[in-house]
């Protein structure tokens, strides 16, 4: 199978360029640049990055103190200056998404390689799967080498969107998955080779929390003591949209898991909006804010509703006892610290990444919900009650698998160096 490795210019010299991003008001997709950036760095310290996302001004301000570019993703702007062709003589967002794409294949042709990144963002789920898989299309005709970077992938609805990603992903320099349920889809169902596909890890295993007084402060300062256990709750209202689930039955369930835990566990109850985005459909803020209005404000509850980054939010969940989480960044935040998690999924991400963690039994058993389960009157609280009760031993057999899995997620590193860079490549000037 021909890769774009084979007719690429060899050794680009101008920025990594990261793709699939869709803003850092997602502290998810934040660990991700954020680890990305980390680990390109520690092997090549003066290595410019740019990233592209779709929230600039700002994302620019959390990037800055990394020496790291922003760019606006304005793919938004070509979709509606298609949808009006009819108008074009009275349109001006056509010759605008004219230019701006225009200085995208500029910059791409100038960039030393492209890393796709977002996590799962190649899957029917989200509707945009063309707008992401676009800036790789582009590096396609501009030569420059292109990676799907510990991507979970699919699965696809429809026929003419997996023939659309085998066209662009048969052309990448590098596949690395971070599960084995990818890599077997690619696999049986894209039709990509077995010798394609790099079985990793999610680079955010890799983050680091704070540590120290400053991480007893954040703690702290959200009333989280050593005299009483905290369990973290990661609400989101985006499962909501992408899931089609009804908004008042996930609130019912919520408050029952909630009473679950303050009333028959006794503990404080910390909950954690890891995505608070402009729009309202995928802001965690607002979706907890209610949960803990229908709890009359209980002062046993605390939002950490602050901006805070996904380094502080995974400092807060690391001091927990216990996650339950519909953010799988939020959970990788409590698994990659060795924190007894329940994942409420919706895709095949949260039992992919659970698989490589726990055996099938204790995952089923302790930390693995269905969102149309979780919905289900006491289901969320029977898991609760099992995962508490289970939580030591669940830590324990986290523990013991993590050094491999932070393993695996460097592993992409030194893939990213042996089928992009190369022994002696040049890093680029700042």
């Amino acid at each position: 199978m021909t890769t774009i490795m084979d007719d690429a210019s060899p050794h680009k010299t101008g920025p990594i360029l990261v793709t699939g991003i869709t803003g850092l008001r997602n502290r998810g997709v934040e660990a991700l640049v954020v680890s990305i950036v980390e680990g390109v760095r520690h092997r090549r310290p003066n290595a410019p990055v740019t990233v592209m996302t779709r929230t600039r001004d700002y994302d620019e301000l959390r990037l800055a103190p990394m020496n790291v570019q922003a760019i606006g993703d304005n793919f938004d702007l070509m979709r509606r200056s298609r949808k009006m062709q009819w108008a074009v003589k009275a349109s001006r967002l056509v010759p605008k998404a004219a230019a701006w794409h225009a200085a995208l294949a500029k910059r791409i042709a100038g960039s030393s390689a492209v890393i796709a990144s977002g996590g799962d963002v190649f899957s029917s789920d989200y509707g945009d799967l063309s707008t992401h898989l676009k800036p790789l299309q582009l590096a396609i005709e501009a030569r420059t080498p292109f990676v799907l970077f510990a991507q979970s992938i699919g699965p696809f609805k429809r026929a003419e969107d997996v023939e659309l990603f085998r066209s662009v992903a048969q052309h990448a320099a590098l596949i690395s998955v971070r599960e084995t349920i990818t890599r077997d889809y690619l696999i049986e169902k894209v039709g990509l080779t077995a010798d394609r596909i790099h079985l990793t890890a999610d680079p955010a295993f890799l983050l680091s929390p704070l540590t120290g007084e400053l991480a007893d402060h954040l703690r702290a300062a959200h009333g989280m003591t050593r005299e009483r256990p905290t369990v973290a709750m990661s609400v989101s209202r985006g499962i909501e949209m992408f899931s089609g689930c009804d908004p008042q039955r996930h609130l019912e369930a919520w408050m029952q898991v909630t009473r679950c835990v303050l009333d028959e566990i006794g503990a404080k109850v910390l909950l954690v909006p890891h995505v608070q985005e402009i729009h309202a459909s995928n802001n965690d803020a607002l979706t907890c804010t209610r949960l803990h209005r229908a709890l009359q404000f209980d002062p046993r509850v605390t939002i950490a509703g602050a901006d805070l980054t996904a380094g502080e939010y995974k400092t807060l969940i690391s001091g927990c006892d216990l996650l339950v989480a519909e953010r799988m960044h939020a959970a990788i935040a409590g698994l990659s610290t060795g924190i007894a998690t329940i994942v409420v999924g919706y895709s095949i991400k949260a039992e992919g990444i659970l698989s490589s963690l726990l055996d099938k039994t204790v995952m089923h058993e302790r930390s693995l919900i269905s969102i149309a389960d979780f919905l289900e009157p006491g289901a969320g609280a029977a898991k609760v009650r099992s995962a508490w009760a289970s939580r030591e031993d669940t830590a324990s057999k986290l523990k013991a698998k993590l050094p491999a899995i932070k393993d695996a997620a460097e592993s992409n590193y030194a893939l990213l160096e042996e089928h992009v860079f190369g022994a002696g490549a040049p890093t680029g000037s700042a």
